[in-house]
């Protein structure tokens, strides 16, 4: 397979051919009017300060050094957790380091801001797709709810679990981390990522978890046993009070669901309403809560509440949908975190392969 490296800065030779000229005494010269000098040897002395010798050709040439290349670009990128050292220039799997989505089988490539610094230290960017569980990913992956609104298929190594190909579903229950599809056993119930309480097995609800797979732990929707006795929409003052771990507002509002666009709202029995990104502590998910905004998808829009659905892309500008996964989409759409500010997850147009 081709590999392509990535280069930070690349050598010139004009500094060498400057170097030429003032040796010899005579004018800076364009590139295609450089004299040959004809050289036999690797040694320093057979070519004029700032050139090496050829011996393929047998004439002096500026140096291009791809080892000196790539310790510079490694210095000139320093730590970021978005650098890419070395990727694979094709379609990937998951877990594969990338640039850009068309690099990967799946079709999008995860940044740090998408999957957070954690999973992308010492790769950079890797290849992922959005999930509701465990089971919507590879063997070996699990779905890692990032709190910056979706979810993502990760190398359970990343997180330091081994998911179970084929083991316990979300929510059901455990005696240890290996029965689980999800690699996580918490108080005797697999602990997974959901989209709904259809993801969830008998017994747990889809509710809000700190979840402590990195360092801080991420409040996601995964799959749990669920203290409170409220149902959605019922009225509440506190969390703990709801199934779903959600009272919007906290004080005095109703307990919500999660969900995966408008539609998916009226099917949790929230007609009317649409399906936002709401923070808690330093993280984002999504709900159901009410709105009016009267701009149609598509239509161009500054703010979320001129919004039918109540999201106005940042990157395109124009009202869209949120989403969990490409199903949630139109045939003619998938789901995709915005390119600017907190990637939110959206319905927007394919893009051609």
């Amino acid at each position: 397979m081709t590999r392509a490296r990535l280069r930070v800065g690349r050598l010139v030779g004009s500094a060498a051919l400057l170097a030429v000229a003032l040796v010899f005494g005579c004018q800076v010269l364009v590139t295609g009017d450089v004299p040959d000098f004809k050289c036999a040897s690797a040694d320093p002395s057979a070519c004029p300060s700032g050139l090496t010798c050829d011996l393929a050709t047998g004439k002096c040439v500026a140096p291009s050094d791809d080892a000196g290349e790539e310790e510079a670009g490694e210095a000139e990128a320093g730590p970021d957790t978005d650098a890419r050292v070395d990727v694979d220039a094709g379609p990937s799997p998951l877990g594969t380091a990338c640039r850009f989505d068309s690099e990967c089988a799946s079709g999008l490539c995860g940044t740090s801001a998408m999957l957070t610094p954690t999973i992308t230290q010492g790769t950079g960017p890797v290849c992922t797709k959005t999930c509701c569980t465990s089971n919507d990913c590879d063997p070996g992956f699990l779905c890692f709810g990032a709190g910056t609104g979706g979810n993502y298929c990760v190398a359970g190594s990343k997180v330091g679990k081994t998911p179970k190909t084929n083991g316990t579903k979300a929510g059901a229950g455990c005696n240890g981390d290996g029965d689980c599809r999800s690699g996580s056993c918490v108080n005797n119930r697999c602990l997974d990522t959901c989209c709904s309480n259809t993801n969830c097995e008998p017994g747990s609800t889809c509710r809000v978890v700190s979840v402590a797979l990195t360092n801080p732990p991420h409040d996601v929707w995964a799959c749990a046993v669920a203290p409170g006795t409220k149902d959605a929409g019922v009225t509440c003052v506190d969390n703990n009070e709801c199934r779903s771990n959600a009272c919007v507002p906290t004080g005095g509002g109703s307990c919500r669901s999660s969900c995966c666009g408008k539609s998916s709202c009226a099917t949790a029995g929230f007609p009317g309403s649409r399906c936002i990104y709401g923070p808690s502590s330093n993280d984002v998910y999504k709900l159901c809560f009410g709105g009016s905004g009267s701009t149609a998808v598509g239509a161009a829009c500054q703010f979320d509440n001129e919004c039918t659905t109540g999201y106005c892309d940042a990157e395109l500008k124009q009202c869209a949908d949120s989403c969990c996964v490409d199903a949630d989409c139109p045939a003619n759409q998938v789901c995709r975190p915005a390119g600017v500010q907190t990637p939110y997850l959206r319905c927007v147009a394919k893009s051609p392969r």
